[in-house]
């Protein structure tokens, strides 16, 4: 991984992040890479959130896991369970930055039939 690749906000309240996957998935994980530079990591305490809504844009949905500490240059796997949505965010409460080198969903398409005959 190379720090061009990343993306940062300014500093800002509650800044977020958000794919929208065009249909509902069932989400096995999200894989998160950090920044190799201590001045651009910007990612503990953000909470990753799965669902439909695009209330709050998004960062209302359920939320899958809240991001601990990951070393610099590294990648961190959570779990999420199977959750379903459309949209996965990326929040990162209270006055600060965000800063994501590569997110990573790890999941399929839900099917539904809606008329067998």
């Amino acid at each position: 991984m190379r720090d061009y690749s990343c993306s940062s906000t300014k500093v800002e309240v509650d800044p977020w992040w958000r794919v929208d996957l065009r249909e509902k998935h069932q989400i096995a994980a999200i894989k998160i890479a950090n920044s190799q530079s201590a001045d651009k990591a910007g990612i503990y305490g953000a909470e990753i959130h799965i669902g439909d809504s695009n209330r709050n844009h998004g960062n209302d949905n359920p939320k899958c896991a809240t991001v601990g500490r990951i070393g610099l240059g590294d990648t961190k796997t959570f779990d999420c369970r199977g959750m379903q949505g459309r949209y996965v965010n990326i929040i990162r409460p209270g006055k600060k930055h965000l800063t994501l080198c590569e997110v990573v969903v790890l999941g399929q398409p839900l099917f539904v039939i809606k008329n067998c005959e």
